[in-house]
């Protein structure tokens, strides 16, 4: 079954979950989208939420959902409850790109300064500091935070990385992430870490195989 870009107002999609009554949530540059299979509603600012920008979102495990976008976190509960998560919480840049909860329930997010947090009664602490770099996406695979890297290199251009936390090791991403932007890194059900690009899907198996599949638009 397909739709339209129009109907959900927006063509850039980020990122989606579906939540315990069936719903699909799916974030755009435009909005927060619920389809419940019959229509689509849109949230924004009008909603209460501190921006219309929405980059990651994810299953709270209270039943609500956790929305990630450029003006920090909230916790959203349609139009019940919402709480905003910004500067003064501890998230230092609140252009918040993925968010997801570590196997163990601890709420991880990722910014745009490069840090990487997690949420701790209420306030947002450091996990690991900035280096000068962009990290993305963030994944969990055996328990371990995985993220995605970017940053500047004279004399090479943007270099992308895959990095495993623990022990620390790091991945030089094929070619093909080169020229366009990485989308959101997962773990599949064999234990893979798959990273989406604009142009292509790559499947990694730790420590060495990489297979890529490209993709042709019509």
């Amino acid at each position: 079954m397909t739709y339209k870009s129009d109907s959900i107002h927006d063509s850039n999609c980020y990122d989606f979950v579906i939540d315990s009554a069936g719903n699909f949530w799916i974030t755009s540059y435009t909005g927060l989208l619920k389809y419940d299979r019959n229509e689509v509603r849109v949230y924004t600012t009008a909603n209460g939420l501190p921006t219309n920008v929405i980059w990651g979102v994810e299953n709270a495990l209270s039943g609500q959902l956790w929305v990630a976008g450029e003006e920090g976190v909230s916790l959203f509960d349609n139009d019940t409850s919402l709480i905003n998560y910004a500067q003064e919480d501890g998230l230092e840049m609140t252009n918040v790109w993925d968010i997801s909860y570590s196997p163990s329930n601890v709420l991880f997010s990722e910014t745009d300064d490069g840090g990487i947090y997690y949420l701790d009664s209420a306030e947002w602490k450091t996990f690991r500091a900035a280096d000068g770099g962009f990290r993305r996406y963030i994944a969990f695979r055996d328990d371990i935070l995985w993220y995605t890297h970017s940053y500047w290199e004279s004399g090479y251009g943007n270099r992308k990385l895959l990095v495993c936390t623990s022990p620390l090791t790091i991945y030089q991403l094929p070619w093909e992430f080169y020229l366009d932007q990485l989308i959101p890194l997962l773990v599949d059900s064999e234990n893979d870490l798959w990273l989406c690009t604009t142009g292509s899907c790559t499947a990694f198996s730790p420590p060495s195989n990489w297979t890529t599949f490209s993709m042709s638009w019509l």
